[in-house]
């Protein structure tokens, strides 16, 4: 099984999951097509399990503790945004194939809800949690009436321009390498955070 998924993982680089053959995958697996529906019932299943060793629990445990370990460090505001976006994008990067997969089979209502969303949003939700968390602890710097309110839409927007430049390839990052993409969000969720206040105030009033 567990060369089945590493198998499927390596094909999914390469193109989408309704392009790659069961066939293919049991080949690189080395092992046969009895083997694949004695665990899957198909490559939806298939695609669950590779969401669960991607994002499951054992995953998220360990995610657990890198945030706490950052939450505790020591840095200033702008570091701590620039450290947070980097690994935004990196986890876009990385997961790209994944996310998309994600996204069409959601947009196709072929799964309700489509296979490893549940794990992926727990997942997500741990990251949002531990980097509002590491935010917090610059509070008098957050000009935000609500400094989580703030810290939450801001990394939603940061998560929403990642999202769009790495899995749909939007023109607003047309151009620009992954490091100078990192440098203008870090840029613009520190701008957010530091200087929001005047803007919420207006909007409150």
């Amino acid at each position: 099984m567990d060369r089945m998924v590493r198998a499927a993982e390596e094909l999914l680089e390469e193109r989408p999951l309704a392009a790659v053959s069961i066939a293919e995958i049991v080949r690189r697996a080395e092992t046969s097509v009895g083997s694949f529906y004695a665990r899957f019932s198909s490559k939806s299943d298939l695609l669950a399990a590779i969401y669960e060793r991607r994002f499951g629990a054992e995953a998220t445990e360990k995610s657990r503790e890198y945030l706490a370990q950052f939450a505790a460090r020591e840095m200033p505001l702008q570091l701590r945004t620039r450290e947070v976006v980097r690994n935004m994008t990196a986890y876009f990067q990385s997961n790209r194939r994944l996310l998309q997969e994600m996204a069409l089979r959601a947009e196709q209502r072929e799964e309700k809800p489509p296979p490893g969303s549940r794990a992926l949003r727990a997942h997500r939700a741990v990251f949002n949690d531990g980097w509002t968390r590491a935010f917090l602890a610059h509070r008098e710097q957050i000009g935000h009436p609500d400094p989580e309110r703030a810290v939450r839409f801001g990394l939603f927007v940061a998560a929403a321009a990642c999202r769009d430049a790495f899995l749909l390839g939007e023109p607003g990052a047309h151009g620009l390498e992954t490091d100078e993409l990192v440098g203008e969000l870090s840029r613009a969720l520190s701008a957010y955070l530091t200087g929001a206040e005047s803007g919420a105030g207006a909007v409150r009033s």
